[in-house]
């Protein structure tokens, strides 16, 4: 049984370097630190290697945040069937008498969706939208909203795959949204409570694409200071020659009116082939 725990803050956790290695208290596996890889509000994501195998790990801040990302990891995991699991174990690393709360998951080598775009180009545009799509429906189908949708937690393999990283806005349906970045909540731009229900994931996904096709334009919106209100990001569709035959899904994502991120999805696969 783990007992014993203290709130640790960013200021206060250790940042370890390359080279570190982490050993679990409770399993005893080794892995050994190559490069931080991100860092958020409720923890530090670094690259390691055990047995010549790359994981992700994150080190968490405090225990209930952790523990609620671990839980939510491993019920998307229930869900796969027979497909690969991402969560590899949880555990706790002792250093200089403190306890520090880790999960390890699948590594997901990719890049993120900006750079795939300048690189294969706009036309994989709507298949990476209808892949993020499916991936928001897995998790709305398993009792969960991602929560803080945003490009940086957003990567795409070699392959074409979207991947969803970084689960610390993962929150149960129903609750009060963990964890947000403002340029993407629906709250930010007026378009409704931060309850975690799939309208909300939708809306997030909004923003994203459109970031991803007019950032420039997204940006001085918010720098200029009007008024926040979904009108707003209306507008930019209307204005992008990419998104304007996209008009009706987006009015309708915008103002919440899909049941499902699996009608959302379906919606906009109709749009690609027809």
């Amino acid at each position: 049984m783990r007992t014993g725990y203290c709130v640790i803050t960013s200021f206060d956790a250790p940042k370890w370097g390359p080279g570190t290695r982490i050993q679990g208290k409770w399993q005893g596996k080794v892995y050994v630190i190559e490069q931080l890889l991100g860092e958020g509000a409720n923890g530090r994501v670094y690259l390691v290697r055990n047995n010549q195998q790359k994981y992700a790990l994150k080190m968490g801040f405090h225990l209930i945040d952790h523990q609620l990302e671990v839980n939510a990891l491993a019920a998307q995991d229930k869900a796969r069937w027979k497909r690969k699991p991402f969560l590899k174990e949880s555990d706790d690393y002792v250093w200089q008498g403190k306890k520090y709360p880790f999960y390890v998951m699948r590594y997901i080598d990719g890049i993120y969706p900006e750079l795939f775009l300048e690189k294969y180009g706009q036309d994989c545009f709507g298949i990476l939208g209808y892949q993020l799509l499916r991936k928001l429906q897995h998790f709305h189908d398993n009792g969960y909203v991602f929560g803080d949708l945003k490009p940086e937690n957003v990567l795409v393999t070699k392959f074409g795959e979207v991947q969803l990283i970084d689960y610390g806005g993962v929150t149960e349906i129903g609750k009060s949204i963990r964890q947000y970045t403002q340029r993407y909540d629906r709250g930010y731009w007026g378009g409704g409570g931060r309850r975690a229900d799939a309208a909300y994931d939708l809306f997030s996904f909004c923003v994203l694409s459109i970031h991803l096709v007019r950032a420039d334009t997204l940006s001085g919106m918010i720098q200029m200071g009007v008024e926040r209100l979904p009108d707003q990001l209306l507008q930019i569709v209307r204005d992008t020659p990419m998104l304007q035959s996209r008009f009706s899904f987006y009015k309708l994502a915008l103002t919440g009116k899909f049941a499902s991120a699996g009608e959302a999805a379906s919606y906009w696969k109709q749009w690609m082939y027809s």
